[in-house]
């Protein structure tokens, strides 16, 4: 179908198709920018996986590097396409020279400069290849990562601070050494241990509900306790185990109860002096003030409970559990109880202090932090009067005659007083001071009498009452074993307490563990977009696009091939070249390979005929300015160059 069409035809031809083909390389390149662009609109929120975030920061970085380049390509390639087309129709020339000039950014705006003149079509043309390094940068402040979490749900397991105690009965024999060890280790614990959340083991601590008494109540009667620049006083020495936690920030809610003591009163009286001791008789094993040891000369400290008994409130006398007793009607007429503490270790006083012991139950928010490769840690960030039945605030374990011989019997034996060293009763007096507590000898006064006379009656009852609950703690079932990680616990065949009378049934039912719900918050990083960044990434992108649509839509409709960039095509008709002919048929880039070798020159090609007058009878020779072939070429002569004696057009 060819036959008969010049050659130069048939290579304009298969030009056209190479420019059609060029023109879709550069909308596949613009395609994978614009497509990034719009992608990145869906990965806002979404969890950063390290993998998913190194594939787009690779991404990201490539298309940083890779879009200016891309960009002078196609929107270069683009000005070119739509002087042609213009140049076809007719324009004038300082629009071609803006056109032309705009194939870079430095370019662009060096020629709106050199032009010096102000049009909007210069300013569209530096604001659109001003996108070209905006879009890099833009591209690369898109995406970041923060931090949040993940909301789920699980169940927590806790040991039972409302279960049985078993002081005074033969089962408490099992584990009464050990936590004899627990109490001196607690005794001498760091001082960041003592005022910390958690205890030497990492049990949460729960802090005495009195002590948060500046801090004001919600609605629903929560005190939300500061989790820095306070420090609340805390009801035990031990905190409570727990039990499956998830990896994550959690929070539940935990039950549990405490004895405090509120001592009112202290007295000194003379009861040795050379040669005798005289027994004040309140404390004995008969009373007033019952207690599982009579006194003698060589006793340091005792103490005794003076109160109705309420063993007879039991349901059965062997499960020492005040919430078993919760629905009694007779629990009403137990009276309050008194508890006296007397120090023997004057040289001839005893310290007596009047201490009267009440039962509060509380319920504690718990938010605990855990990770796999750090031990959890957990503390009380609210608390409240739990809501749940219990029995009367004056019914106490001391008040349960048989658990209160226990401890009264336990005590003195789990802390014994070496060369008149008593790490209990300094304790008690400087709780922070770990040095005075394991050396300091009693007595320590200059009058030879108990240090306790200058003790604030409020800080010996909180630091008494520490003790006593730490001795309750410790007297449920394998409640060592428990406290120092020893033994693992699990949730019973209880299930999971979803309601306030499930736990309730649990508590009274003295169950060794509670499951609760728990609010499990993962922390983990989540993609963030820029949408200022996003949307001048997409201007950039989408104008990229069009320009290469663009490009392609001109390549179809103009008739010139590639014709204005190409020296050897502007230099086509000069009559100082003798270049080969071929017309419009042949492309800017084929004539230029064509005659690549010819040596061309800028300068003289001819004298202007008449030359110039520039005065009566005088004349100046003129010349004209040209491009010429450089040297001796095919025989003919070559240009000759500028002459300074010469003026020239």
């Amino acid at each position: 179908m060819w036959s008969g069409v010049p050659q130069s035809l048939r290579k304009s031809r298969r030009r056209r198709w190479w420019d059609v083909a060029l023109d879709v390389l550069t909308i596949a390149a613009s395609i994978p920018f614009f497509a990034l662009a719009s992608a990145l609109i869906w990965v806002d929120g979404e969890r950063a996986t390290e993998e998913k975030d190194n594939s787009l920061s690779q991404l990201i970085k490539g298309a940083a590097t890779l879009f200016p380049l891309v960009f002078s390509v196609v929107v270069g390639r683009t000005m070119i396409k739509i002087a042609s087309w213009k140049v076809e129709h007719g324009t004038n020339i300082g629009f071609l020279e803006r056109l032309l000039g705009s194939r870079t950014v430095g370019g662009t705006i060096i020629t709106a400069i050199g032009l010096r003149s102000v049009t909007i079509g210069s300013l569209v043309l530096v604001l659109l290849w001003l996108l070209s390094p905006l879009g890099s940068q833009a591209v690369l402040r898109i995406l970041s990562t923060t931090n949040s979490s993940v909301t789920g749900s699980a169940n927590t397991t806790y040991i039972n601070a409302r279960q049985q105690s078993y002081a005074g009965q033969p089962e408490f024999n099992n584990w009464s050494n050990g936590l004899a060890s627990v109490l001196s280790a607690s005794f001498l614990a760091p001082e960041e241990i003592k005022t910390g959340s958690m205890d030497t083991w990492g049990n949460v601590k729960i802090p005495l509900f009195s002590s948060l008494s500046n801090i004001s109540q919600d609605e629903n009667g929560w005190l939300q306790i500061p989790q820095s620049n306070f420090i609340p006083t805390y009801s035990s020495l031990l905190g409570i185990p727990i039990s499956g936690l998830q990896a994550g920030n959690s929070t539940f809610n935990l039950e549990s109860t405490y004895t405090e003591l509120t001592c009112t009163s202290i007295t000194s009286n003379i009861t040795r002096g050379t040669g005798f001791f005289i027994d004040p008789g309140l404390i004995s094993t008969k009373g007033p003030f019952i207690s599982a040891q009579n006194i003698t000369s060589a006793t340091p400290w005792a103490f005794g409970y003076l109160g109705d008994d309420a063993t007879s409130l039991l349901p059965n006398t062997s499960i020492q559990a005040l919430d078993s007793i919760v629905n009694n009607t007779t629990s009403n007429n137990i009276l309050p109880g008194l508890l006296l503490y007397q120090d023997f270790t004057g040289t001839q006083n005893v310290t007596s202090i009047y201490c009267a012991p009440s039962q509060t139950y509380v319920e504690s928010t718990i938010a605990c932090t855990s990770t796999s490769s750090i031990s959890p840690s957990c503390a009380v960030i609210a608390q409240r009067l739990s809501l749940l039945p219990h029995p009367p605030s004056n019914i106490t374990p001391l008040s349960i005659s048989n658990l209160f011989l226990g401890l009264s019997s336990y005590l003195p034996a789990a802390t014994p007083q070496l060369n008149h060293v008593d790490i209990m009763q300094n304790y008690i007096f400087s709780p922070l001071d770990n040095v005075f507590i394991q050396s300091a000898q009693y007595p320590s006064q200059s009058n030879g009498e108990s240090r306790f006379l200058d003790l604030p009656l409020a800080d010996f009852g909180v630091r008494l009452g520490q003790i006593f609950n730490t001795l309750l703690q410790g007297s449920t079932i394998n409640a060592t074993t428990f406290l120092t990680s020893s033994s693992s616990f699990s949730a019973t065949s209880f299930g999971v307490a979803q309601t306030p009378q499930d736990l309730t049934t649990e508590i009274q039912q003295s169950a060794p563990f509670l499951t609760v719900p728990s609010t499990t918050f993962l922390p983990t990083r989540i993609f963030t977009i820029n949408w200022t960044w996003l949307s001048l990434f997409l201007l950039s992108t989408t104008l990229l696009l069009l320009c290469a649509l663009l490009s392609l839509l001109l390549t179809q409709i103009i008739l010139l091939p590639t014709y204005l960039t190409h020296l050897s095509s502007l230099l086509r008709d000069s009559p100082h070249l003798f270049l080969p002919t071929g017309g419009l048929a042949v492309s800017g880039s084929a004539r230029a390979r064509e005659i690549s070798h010819v040596r061309v020159r800028l300068g003289d090609v001819g004298d202007v005929d008449g030359g110039l007058e520039v005065g009566v009878g005088a004349a100046v020779s003129v010349g004209r300015v040209g491009i010429g072939l450089g040297g001796m070429e095919d025989g003919r002569g070559g240009i000759r160059g500028l002459d300074r004696r010469k003026l020239y057009l």
